[in-house]
């Protein structure tokens, strides 16, 4: 049997600790762990890779560099992503720094890419010299990455890691059952069954695969491989192929179209029907079809976009539904593929396998066959990519048969599997002696069946002659078993909420590790709290509306994690929009207070349009639109604005308190003076706007005449609410009849009793003035309440109309300024007394003395015009 080059693993795994930020981790014969920041560099470098494939396949112009410039740049992007490309390697012979436990004297480094080449070291100065896989272990939103391309930095004396054969790449994926699709150390050498199915159905771009299948016909020797080709390959086809031979150990090669249906969100291949047409197939179904093989080991899908997956959906892509379905090792191609790259590399692929390769040599082997060859594409050879199960982790999947000159012959393996059971079994014989050499093949093989608590056990024994391999073997096996206490301290990282649980956690890991913890491990928890108790500090700071210390915490999360901690970002823009608002509600209340309305309603529209149904702007910028519109005696829109006010209350009062009495005349003084009397009419203000925007047209003096009377007569609704004497005559707020004003007849069915002013009975006739209580401010007019010595001449209290006073034959009459008495007869008073009043109040309004009839229905003549419009002045 041909010797067999074995492969140490480098584990390189990445996980979320944040947003925007992941933890990798390599573990194998050396191991590191650091931070990295990514964004949006998978999406941008799987589109670079697309690119680069149709510049290559003659489908889009190649751009200023040749493409083999163009994949190296990439290759040494994705490096740099996440290897960082810089930090000096750990001696290959002292490790790292010493630390305690089962790995004291293996310390976790802190730089992958340096812990890659050191492990690249190690495993060619094993006995024999090994390989070393990279086994990736990514997460779904960082699988695009073209890893295949990996170059190292310019300095490095390894380039393109997969055209190195000392390399293998494979990307590790979970998966269901294995059952008995790995060979066993007891299995014999047999015959693999390979089933080469192609398909090229009508109305697809017709593929040239005969030189392929010729190749897999004939090239592989009979005595290791029995080839079956199903040509017009269908469902029936494919699954009748599949059961022949169950017994044997299976490979099969799919020579089709396919493709990723973004819209099923599935990887579809195309097979055919009965009839020559196109059967899609989507990879759920491929997958069941091919798993009916109880033995099948490895699958090549020889195809386009068979590598290609949804970060969304992990398992939908062909090869991805292979894995997770059980498959140990699927071969795919990532995006497009031509003919002759895919018809030259699957035929050397399996050379390997029938020469008892391991898959990865064989992959090696088929990269460098189809790389920079004549009348081909330079590029293509990063195209395949090889998927393993997560549980498969030696790579020889096959025994092959073979034809042997000397069956004992110089570097031979008989088998790989079989040597590494002996040894097991030799170790735990009660009986003889055991070598070192057979401690460390039962060590070996107990670690590629992942007993890792077996290794340390074997291991517990030291050894002279392989004493830094058992030490770093030590080492691996206990960051093995630490894994899961780091995969869980990783989750509360990335949870980002729980720092005291991360910081418990990585006590626990740090008593599991093989040495101290990581460096980048305990900043991240030292972050994390520091970062969450500033949270605290700006959320508190929300709650009692300290805008601008949320604001100066959050930034400073910020300026620590610029991708953003948790909801961080969006918690800043509406700490700032709050601010915003605040300080515009403050400029609108400070323009309110200095009578600048216009300011204030624009200030507080502002607040709205920022924050809707905020408190105080909804009361009050209804109210500054209509005084500001007033102000410019916009009418009309000083009564929309007073229509909207709604559920107005004492606020606008105070707020026209603040008005100055001056400025713009007294007239304006005196009009803010009683829209503080107002309170809470919305009605009177609409009417009142409603009738000043009538009266433009007719208004030439602040005296009306009759026809300036009729047409105010919208003013109704407001009482005596008028522009002119708005400051004497309030609005109607009350029912109650003031009697201190004899210009006004009774209404039927109605008797005054009290003033409209004290409160106290009157010897007059009832106001039309309707107005209650404003103060302590006495009627001049009202007996019970007129000073002994009240002036001459002063402004009525109720109606703010000027009277004069006279004695006339020991009693008093009033009689308008510049005015003649209304009628030539006065009313004779009823003097009867009502119990309980201070002094009599009128009962009657007979006329007792000549032409009080006429004087009466000429008031009567007046009251209707006086009561529609409110008792006007005249």
């Amino acid at each position: 049997m041909t010797a067999v080059l074995a492969y140490e693993e480098l584990r390189i795994r990445v996980r979320r600790v944040g947003a925007a930020r992941y933890l990798v981790t390599a573990n194998g014969p050396a191991s590191a762990a650091e931070i990295i920041a990514v964004g949006g560099e998978p999406a941008a470098f799987r589109e670079q890779w697309d690119r680069l494939i149709a510049a290559e396949l003659a489908l889009a112009p190649m751009g200023e560099q040749h493409t083999v410039r163009q994949l190296r740049e990439l290759g040494r992007g994705v490096f740099r992503l996440l290897f960082d490309g810089e930090g000096k390697a750990p001696d290959p012979v002292a490790g790292g720094a010493s630390g305690s436990g089962a790995g004291a004297g293996e310390g976790i480094g802190p730089r992958v890419g340096a812990c890659v080449d050191a492990a690249l070291d190690r495993a060619q100065r094993m006995r024999p010299p090994r390989g070393l896989r990279l086994r990736f272990d990514l997460p779904p939103e960082l699988r695009d990455l073209p890893l295949e391309a990996l170059c190292a930095p310019p300095g490095s004396p390894q380039q393109s890691l997969a055209l190195n054969h000392g390399y293998s790449l494979a990307r590790s994926l979970p998966g269901g059952p294995l059952g008995q699709r790995l060979p066993d150390p007891a299995d014999e050498p047999s015959l693999i069954r390979l089933l080469v199915a192609c398909a090229s159905p009508a109305g697809l771009t017709r593929l040239r695969a005969a030189t392929e299948v010729a190749a897999l016909r004939h090239d592989l020797p009979e005595v290791a491989v029995q080839t079956t080709v199903v040509e017009r390959a269908t469902r029936t086809g494919l699954e009748s192929a599949l059961a022949e031979h169950p017994e044997l150990p299976t490979a099969v090669v799919l020579i089709a179209h396919g493709t990723y249906d973004h819209e099923l969100g599935k990887g579809v291949v195309a097979l055919e029907t009965q009839s020559g047409g196109v059967d899609r197939v989507p990879a759920d179904l491929l997958s069941g079809i091919l798993l009916k093989a109880q033995r099948l080991r490895l699958v090549a899908l020889n195809l386009c976009f068979g590598a290609d997956s949804s970060h969304l959906e992990p398992f939908s892509g062909l090869a991805q539904a292979l894995i997770g379905g059980g498959v140990p090792a699927v071969v795919a191609m990532r995006g497009l593929v031509s003919d002759a790259s895919a018809g030259a590399f699957s035929p050397e692929l399996l050379k390997g396998i029938a020469a008892n390769r391991t898959v990865d040599e064989s992959m090696a082997a088929a990269r460098l066959h189809i790389s920079h060859q004549p009348d081909h594409t330079a590029v293509e050879w990063a195209t395949p990519t090889l998927f393993l199960h997560e549980e498969c982790r030696q790579g020889w999947l096959f025994k092959a048969r073979e034809v042997r000159d000397d069956e004992f012959g110089p570097g031979a393996v008989a088998d790989p599997l079989r040597e590494g059971a002996d040894a097991l079994r030799t170790f735990q014989s009660p009986v003889g002696h055991v070598g070192s050499a057979v401690l460390i093949g039962a060590a070996r093989f107990q670690r590629d069946l992942g007993h890792w608590s077996q290794v340390l056990r074997i291991l517990r024994t030291p050894t002279r002659s392989y004493a830094d391999e058992q030490r770093r073997m030590r080492a691996e096996a206990a960051f093995e078993l630490a894994w899961p206490e780091m995969e869980k301290l990783c989750e509360l990282l990335a949870g980002e909420r729980d720092a005291a649980g991360a910081a418990a956690q990585l006590a626990v890991l740090a008593g599991k590790l093989p040495g101290p913890v990581p460096d980048c491990l305990t900043a991240e928890v030292a972050g994390l709290e520091r970062l969450t108790a500033l949270v605290r500090q700006a959320r508190a700071a929300e709650a009692s509306a300290d805008w601008a210390t949320a604001i100066g915490r959050y930034e400073e999360v910020l300026a620590a994690r610029p991708a953003g901690l948790r909801d961080v970002p969006e918690r800043l823009a509406a700490a700032r929009n709050e601010l915003h608002v605040a300080r515009t509600c403050e400029a609108a209340e400070r323009a309110r207070g200095a009578g600048d309305w216009a300011a204030a309603a624009r200030a507080y529209g502002t607040v709205l349009a920022l924050r809707p149904g905020h408190v105080t702007a909804t009361a009050w910028v209804s109210y500054a639109e209509g005084r500001a519109a007033e102000s410019t005696e916009d009418w009309r829109a000083a009564e929309s604005a007073y229509e909207a006010c709604g559920a107005w209350r004492t606020r606008r009062a105070g707020g026209l308190r603040a008005r100055p009495g001056g400025g713009a005349g007294r007239g304006l003084g005196r009009r803010a003076e009683a829209f503080a009397r107002a309170g809470s009419e919305q009605g009177a203000w609409c009417a009142y706007a409603a009738g000043g925007r009538r009266r433009r047209a007719v208004r030439g003096t602040r005296r009306w005449s009759p026809t300036r009377r009729r047409t105010a007569s919208s003013t109704a609704g407001c009482g005596s609410f008028t522009r002119a004497g708005a400051a004497r005559r309030p609005p109607v707020t009350s029912s109650r009849r003031s009697p201190l004003c004899r210009r006004r007849p009774r209404v039927a069915g109605t008797r005054s009793r009290g003033s409209g002013s004290c409160g106290a009975a009157c010897t007059r006739r009832r106001c039309a003035r309707r107005s209650p209580p404003t103060g302590p401010r006495r009627s001049p007019i009202c007996r019970p309440c007129r000073p002994a010595t009240a002036p001459r001449g002063r402004s009525c209290g109720t109606c703010g109309g000027a009277w004069r006073w006279a004695r006339v034959t020991g009693r008093r009459r009033r009689r308008r300024s510049g005015r003649p008495p209304r009628g030539s007869g006065r009313p004779v008073r009823n003097r009867s007394t009502r119990p309980g009043t201070a002094c009599p109040a009128t009962r009657s309004t007979s006329a007792r003395t000549p032409g009080a009839a006429s004087a009466r229905s000429r008031a009567a003549g007046t009251r209707r015009s006086r009561t529609s419009r409110g008792c006007p002045r005249t």
